[in-house]
């Protein structure tokens, strides 16, 4: 069992620097059954700096993070429920601790947060619907409508209840002014799902269409 603390305080960019370039050292080597723990407790460290106030120092950490990407995608993805599980918490404290800013990454992990939706193992199932639903309810970030749009043509049924109730999340979290932009996707999104042969998914177009009709009730009068 790691015994990284749950929460490292942050005090200085330097410091965060120097947390960060032992992590990419440590990722250096490739994953196999010796190195893959070592990873683990790399990356619950990092969660642990991410608590600790690192997004004080913003620009540091972003660039940090973006120089870990790939080890951090391949650890959501590998195999080892273990390691993906502690992977995949890490970007959820990212969104907890970066709010809208986590904008700036969500292009790099999210796809990989989806693509776990599509596992038959449960527990990653639910680590990744826990991992959006916290991204979605508190970095309010619209821009991710066109993923979920994208995930509700799956032929994965696990991704498209996934993809069919973040949307309907979507649509609560945001403003009608930033939801705008994506109302084609949205409209487009309430039919698909209403047709789709998983009944959880229509039963979620009906609640998807309820939000609609209260945020733009001025197009329903078109």
């Amino acid at each position: 069992m790691s015994g990284v603390p749950t929460e490292i305080k942050v005090e200085s960019a330097s410091q965060l620097d120097n947390e960060i370039k032992q992590i990419v050292e440590r990722f250096q080597e490739k994953e196999t059954e010796h190195t893959w723990s070592g990873f683990d407790d790399s990356l619950t460290r990092l969660i642990a700096i991410t608590r600790g106030s690192a997004v004080l120092y913003e620009k540091n950490y972003i660039l940090g993070i973006k120089s870990l990407r790939q080890p951090i995608i391949n650890s959501i993805l590998t195999e080892r429920t273990k390691l993906s599980g502690t992977a995949t918490e890490l970007i959820e404290e990212m969104a907890k601790a970066l709010g809208l800013k986590f904008d700036a990454l969500s292009e790099i992990f999210v796809p990989s947060i989806i693509k776990l939706c599509t596992r038959t193992k449960k527990t990653s199932l639910i680590r990744a619907q826990k991992c959006m639903n916290t991204i979605i309810r508190i970095c309010h970030l619209p821009n991710l409508i066109p993923k979920f749009k994208e995930a509700l043509q799956h032929q994965s049924k696990s991704l498209r209840n996934c993809a069919a109730e973040w949307m309907r999340m979507s649509l609560e979290a945001n403003e009608v002014g930033d939801l705008n932009y994506y109302i084609s996707d949205i409209e487009w999104a309430i039919r698909q799902c209403a047709s789709d042969s998983s009944s959880e998914v229509r039963n979620i177009s009906k609640q998807i269409f309820e939000i609609y009709k209260s945020k733009f009730d001025l197009r329903l009068e078109k």
